[in-house]
């Protein structure tokens, strides 16, 4: 957990649905961030190595989620996102 903009950022490993090309690239399509609720991804806008601020690194996809600009990360061999809430 990092102290970020004055607000407290944790990280939030979420469930992905995922489709891996024939080319062997991962896109995401959906995040499921709990049981109740699934979000579609509306662009992926980059996609590149990078860091979070809560800690961790891998590929980070600057996407648009539900009209809102987010990252979402693979690291290793799971998916996180950055969170105010645990």
């Amino acid at each position: 957990m990092q102290r970020f903009r004055e607000h407290m950022v944790f990280k939030k490993y979420i469930d992905v649905i995922t489709l891996i090309g024939k080319d062997g690239k991962l896109r995401p399509l959906k995040i499921i961030w709990d049981q109740e609720n699934c979000y579609p991804i509306d662009h992926i806008y980059s996609v590149k190595n990078g860091t979070s601020v809560v800690g961790g690194c891998g590929l980070r996809y600057e996407c648009s989620i539900c009209g809102n600009r987010r990252l979402l990360f693979y690291e290793r061999d799971r998916w996180f996102m950055e969170s105010e809430k645990p």
